[in-house]
């Protein structure tokens, strides 16, 4: 995170670019400035240093679902059947707690047949009308990957943060629709 601190000398008054509130002291020729944001540096004449570091700090989302029964020919939601009780849980991305946030996202779904054949959508819309025709048990796989899509963790609340990798912050889970015979046929 770069923050960048500005003086207004007609105002008298130190800004920062991400808003936060900026104490200054000036002792002799040098500014000592801190933000609440956490940068903290020196400026000496126009030229500011810190060697504060900033992580911002992202786990793995989680998915979890539920197996369940229906009959042949029903047409079903893969993700968003509440049957299936698909639900994606990420601390970071949860837009339904803080509506700012970024959200996880269903990357993969596939859909293995009772015949084994295998079919894979990497929309949520191809997924959402889904007609099952054969009797016995599919096999459903929901893939979701958090908004960084990379995990970062650090030893403690001030070390600066380690990138996991590009695409370590992914999850999935797997449930089972139980296809019978319509009681009508």
């Amino acid at each position: 995170m770069v923050v960048t601190v500005k003086y207004d000398k007609g105002l008298n008054k130190w800004t920062a670019d991400d808003n936060s509130t900026v104490t200054a002291t000036k002792t002799g020729d040098k500014w000592t400035i801190s933000t609440s944001s956490g940068f903290n540096g020196t400026v000496d004449a126009v030229y500011a240093e810190s060697s504060d570091k900033a992580s911002v700090l992202n786990d793995a989302p989680t998915v979890h679902s539920t197996s369940y029964t229906t009959v042949k020919g029903a047409t079903v939601d893969l993700v968003k059947q509440k049957s299936a009780t698909v639900t994606i849980t990420d601390r970071e991305d949860d837009a339904t707690t803080a509506p700012n946030k970024k959200e996880t996202t269903v990357t993969k779904v596939t859909l293995t047949a009772p015949s084994g054949k295998v079919t894979e959508y990497t929309s949520v819309s191809d997924a959402a009308a889904v007609k099952l025709t054969e009797t016995g048990e599919y096999t459903v796989k929901v893939d979701v990957k958090d908004s960084n899509g990379n995990k970062v963790t650090a030893d403690s609340d001030t070390a600066t943060g380690t990138n996991e990798n590009d695409n370590s912050a992914v999850a999935s889970t797997t449930y089972v629709i139980t296809v019978k015979r319509s009681r009508n046929k």
